[in-house]
């Protein structure tokens, strides 16, 4: 490991300048403006980070330590983007004012935790409170490190797609992914890591069990902020990019996603291919959600220490399996009933979607004389159903789905057409 001073002589004075210029450049071309050296910084070298810092020497060494860890980790879960020639910069500043002159030079909110230059570089703004774990609940949504994960997730992805790459849910997705890692790595496994998989396993699945549109083509196609916010989710994103990520023509897809989303020659026709390959994957990844919803929300029902847990699990596995579990049971009781589901979901796995258990009977109204009478039967039934299941538990893919019931019905009634 390398420390050393920038010199001191008129650098000031230099840097100041270049953050003036940078400042003006606006849409000049060329290659991204690097950082400038900031004479009032330490700089500490290791094997792949050159770091900038205002840090006393303690913390600087900790820090320095974490982002070569993060770095390393970086190589091991993107096999997708090869790792750097040259060594990332990060600066990592306590200075709250010395972070709004970075940031104000690049046209970023001084309110950001952290944020990426064009040509890769991380800026991440360390505050003391933001590492002060929480012993109990309310627990924070994201880890502490995402901000630093995210920056340096992308900063990864600039060096390897180009200054170029617009924002997607594939990123989205693999920040959420990439900071749960970090967090587990340099926080240890956070006490919240259980609770906030399951919710967003909820918040994932039950829209597309409740009749949403099929998502990983949706997932992949989104550029920008606008297009992501009016389709997709953070949630969808992490479990679309975790299922496609568990596998090589996965990785190979997001990969070619990332490509398009930078305007590399000749991604388009690659990402075309890969969007085709997804239609065969939308229904395989409907069920690998159910999987690992099925899995979450038992394993809370027996061990989640907070009642609130236990109840809102046993209310979703009611809805998607139809399986009534009381969560208010002895600690023994309950983990015998849960054992006891297990055997019969294996035997008779629930279907995916919620009108799946009525594609026999939207068959046989397709032969049906007065198939109009036969549709208003069944969509009482299923309004039945519907209200049953979700009696209690709010959600807002309930109410959403509650509305739209009866068109469900009618597509799923077309799709089942003989």
């Amino acid at each position: 490991m390398v420390v050393r001073r920038a010199s001191r002589t008129n650098e000031r004075a230099l840097w100041a300048l270049s953050l003036l210029a940078l400042a003006l450049s606006g849409c000049q071309s060329g290659p991204p403006p690097r950082l400038a050296n900031d004479p009032e910084l330490e700089v500490s070298e290791g094997e792949r980070i050159e770091l900038r810092t205002d840090l006393p020497p303690e913390e600087a060494k900790t820090w320095l330590a974490r982002l070569e860890r993060l770095a390393e980790l970086l190589d091991g879960s993107l096999a997708f983007c090869e790792s750097p020639a040259k060594k990332a910069v990060c600066v990592v500043l306590g200075d709250a004012a010395r972070f709004a002159l970075y940031a104000q030079a690049r046209k970023i909110e001084a309110s950001a935790g952290a944020f990426v230059t064009a040509a890769g570089e991380v800026v991440y703004r360390y505050r003391v409170e933001d590492w002060q774990v929480q012993a109990g609940p309310p627990y924070p949504i994201e880890p502490l490190s995402r901000p630093i994960a995210s920056a340096l997730l992308r900063a990864r992805l600039l060096r390897t797609y180009g200054p170029g790459l617009e924002a997607t849910w594939v990123e989205e997705g693999l920040a959420q992914r990439f900071s749960a890692l970090a967090a587990q790595e340099i926080e240890g496994r956070p006490k919240s890591a259980k609770v906030h998989s399951r919710q967003r396993l909820i918040d994932a699945f039950l829209p597309l069990h409740l009749g949403g549109s099929p998502v990983l083509g949706v997932l992949l196609q989104a550029r920008g902020k606008r297009a992501m916010k009016k389709k997709g989710s953070p949630a969808l994103a992490w479990a679309g990019v975790g299922f496609l990520a568990s596998s090589e023509s996965g990785g190979k897809i997001l990969a070619s996603a990332l490509a398009d989303a930078a305007g590399q020659d000749g991604a388009d026709e690659a990402f075309r291919v890969s969007l085709e390959a997804t239609r065969s994957l939308e229904r395989p990844f409907e069920r690998y959600l159910l999987d690992e919803t099925l899995a979450a929300l038992l394993e809370a029902v027996r061990t989640a220490p907070t009642p609130v847990d236990r109840w809102e699990s046993a209310a979703v596995l009611r809805l998607i399996a139809n399986l009534d579990l009381d969560p208010d049971l002895p600690d023994e009781k309950r983990t015998y009933q849960v054992d006891a589901s297990i055997p019969l979901l294996e035997e008779s796995p629930p279907p995916v979607r919620f009108l799946d258990r009525y594609q026999a009977e939207l068959r046989a109204i397709h032969g049906n004389r007065s198939q109009l009478d036969a549709m208003r039967r069944l969509l009482r039934r299923v309004r039945r159903e519907f209200t049953r299941r979700t009696q209690g538990y709010g959600h807002p893919a309930i109410e959403v789905a509650q509305r739209g019931l009866g068109a469900a019905l009618q597509r799923a009634y077309r799709d089942a057409a003989p």
